[in-house]
């Protein structure tokens, strides 16, 4: 997983273990193959669904590139794009060269100031 990725989903921990709804996402990611039949069930057998969203959002953070795209995904067909909004808002960064500043507004939308 991208180290910006890592990083936007602890910036995002507290309202992540909030609002996902983890035994729908965990689905989504078994179908996906992000998790193993073993660690779904691990993770579903938590009685405390934030210790559930805990173990899946850590699991999800040692998992591979494809991870965050998935946990994005499932967000989204779960009702959660602004979950997903909030996580690709705190990855990007603005991009700086020699002689113009591109800031992130949103989405892929960029304004560019030249200096």
């Amino acid at each position: 997983m991208q180290k910006e990725h890592i990083e936007s989903l602890q910036k995002n921990y507290v309202k992540l273990v909030k609002e996902t709804p983890t035994d729908a996402v965990a689905d989504h990611l078994y179908q996906s193959g992000i998790l193993k039949d073993e660690l779904r069930e691990e993770i579903l057998q938590h009685s405390n669904i934030y210790s559930k969203t805990k173990q899946l959002i850590s699991t999800i953070q040692r998992s591979g590139s494809k991870a965050f795209k998935c946990f994005c995904t499932a967000l989204v067909d779960e009702g959660k794009s602004s979950l997903v909004h909030l996580l690709k808002e705190s990855t990007v960064e603005p991009e700086v060269s020699n002689d113009r500043v591109m800031i992130p507004i949103g989405g892929d939308i960029f304004v560019v100031v030249n200096e």
